[in-house]
Order: structure tokens, then sequence, then C-alpha cells
């Protein structure tokens, strides 16, 4: 039978089904829950219980006190709750809050989402995780070849599996393309690095406008969006200058499909000196603009310009999120 936990001093809640562990249900439900090895290693997912009853589904080599287990100290990957509980641990819901990280993991797979845009997907060893928030990024460098700082397309619930959206042109990765990216090679990842992160404070309406290749950081808000809150109500606009730029749109439209309150639009663009005009037209389709919380993928070049157009138009400065792709 499923169990409710309460976080304290956060005042969430979130529902652990009788298979998982409390971290593993706390990540489901979009809770930046602290972790990193996730199978009892290194003590960074330590809870204290305030109430409720707890049973340990695995052994763990992390070592708490006597005086430590006497007021309630455990591990939240550990254990799954037998009773409703009430715990104690800090949430990390601002960028300064995750730690800096230097991870070697291995190529798990590659994808090709159309003859530009490959689909990196990451593994970490068994006995770490990398932490982020959704829309941030990391530097990958691949062996000896090449370093790039990139956005993760991935949701934070997964910390093991880490995906990425790669164009080989702008990466002047064509030399080593098909030997750093064959399965199992080794890709060091570093960071998380900005802030261009989801307002957890608000429960406004969510509007998302997508540059290119800047969907993959849209994705992952989306994701993360979905996952603490799959009511609420979004927009998702993915402008492209190809017709055949939209590579992961029957995902989209998947989304579309499943939720009550998402719509999603593809717009091709002719040339990108059309994309200020479009954008323009898409914010006037929203009279009520300043009820939202907008988020926006740009080229680095126009992101001053569209951010003066945009508050021109009414929407609070606080209520507009942009990063350059």
């Amino acid at each position: 039978m499923p169990k409710r936990v309460l976080l304290q001093p956060a005042g969430k809640e979130f529902i652990v089904e009788q298979h998982e562990t409390i971290l593993e249900a706390g990540l489901r439900h979009g809770l930046n829950l602290p972790y990193s090895c996730a199978n009892g290693t290194c003590g960074d997912c330590r809870s204290r219980l305030v109430r409720g009853r707890i049973e340990p589904v695995r052994y763990h080599d992390f070592r708490f006190s006597r005086l430590e287990k006497q007021q309630g100290w455990f591990l939240a990957c550990s254990c799954r709750p037998l009773s409703d509980l009430e715990i104690h641990i800090d949430l990390g819901d601002e960028p300064g809050d995750i730690p800096q990280q230097r991870i070697a993991t291995r190529v798990e797979r590659t994808v090709p989402l159309n003859q530009e845009i490959l689909q990196l997907q990451l593994r970490t060893p068994r006995s770490r995780s990398f932490r982020f928030l959704a829309g941030q990024k990391a530097q990958l460098t691949f062996g000896d070849c090449v370093s790039a700082i990139l956005p993760m397309a991935s949701c934070p619930c997964d910390g093991m599996h880490l995906r990425f959206h790669l164009r080989s042109a702008e990466l002047a990765l064509a030399e080593c393309w098909q030997e750093q990216l064959r399965r199992g090679q080794r890709v060091t990842i570093q960071g998380p690095c900005g802030d261009f992160v989801i307002n957890e404070a608000s429960q406004r309406p969510l509007l998302f406008i997508a540059w290119d290749t800047g969907f993959a950081q849209i994705e992952s808000l989306i994701d993360h969006a979905i996952s603490f809150d799959p009511d609420r109500s979004m927009r998702l606009y993915w402008l492209s200058p190809d017709e055949h730029g939209h590579y992961l749109s029957n995902y989209c439209r998947a989304w579309e499909d499943a939720l009550d309150n998402f719509s999603y639009r593809p717009v091709s663009l002719t040339s990108v000196r059309l994309m200020d005009a479009v954008i323009a037209q898409i914010l006037k389709t929203h009279a009520d603009l300043e009820t939202y919380d907008l988020y926006m993928t740009l080229p680095r070049g126009s992101i001053e310009r569209s951010r003066k157009r945009i508050l021109e138009q009414g929407i609070p400065e606080q209520q507009l999120f942009i990063d350059s792709i």
C-alpha cells in the first residue's frame, strides 16, 4: 500500500509506492533530494525520521554513530516506509545548493535524431550519480579530443543516465566523432553550471519557446515540471530554421496526448531573421502574458534584444528566463 511522506522544513509531500525507496519516490516526484551514489555508500541522502516507521531494504556501507541512530538518522536510498512518514531533509532547489562534481562516465548509446543531431546518452559508475537541476549545463570532455559545455536534456530524477543533443558542425567533433562516441568510450562530465532553472515557488502557467537545439534544456525543464505537477498548464513552441529540425516532435506530441493542459506547436522559419517577428506573434496570442512564467532558449546574439521587447509587452522581469544555445 502506498505511503505518504511529508518533507520538513519544505512542507512538501509525496507518495512512496511499495517497491520504491524513499529517495527513488522523491526523485520521481521531481524533488531535488540530496544524493550521490544512491546505493548506501556516500551518505549524502541521510535524513532524520521525525514521525513514522521505516525499514531497510538493502545493506549499506555508510555508518551512523549510536547517537545518530537514536536521533533517527537514516539513508533515504536504503529505506522504505512502513507507515506514513514525516522526515527532515534539506532540498537543493537553487543552483548554489548543488555541489560541483567531476565524474568519468561511459557512452551508453548514441541515437541519430536527424542528419545533423545526435542524442548522446552517458552512464555514470554504479557508485556515482550526477546531481543537477533541470535546465542546467555540464562540461563534457571527449577523451583528449574536445571539450564543450552542453545543455542537459535529461530529467534530474535519473542522475545515472544523462542525455545530450549534439550537433557535429557546431562542436567541431567531426574528426573524433566516430572514435570518441562509440559505446563504452570514456567521457568526463564536470559541473553542473547555469541558473536557467524552474522557479519552484511559482504556481503560474508555463510558456516555453525553444530555438533549434535549445530544445534540450526545455525538454529537461518540461520533464521536471511534469514530474511534480502534471496538471499545470504548459505551452511549448519549438522554433527551427529547418523543417526537419524538430527532431523530437513525436516526444512532444506524446506529452500533448498524455496531459490535459499541455500544448505543442512546431514552427519552421525560412530564415533566422524572422525569429523576432515570430516570437512577437506568439506572445500576442497570449493576451494574459503577465500571468505566465516564460522560459526561452535563443541564439546568444539575440537575447538582449528579445528580452527588451518581451518586457515591453508587459511580462514582469522576474517571470522571464532566457538562456543561450
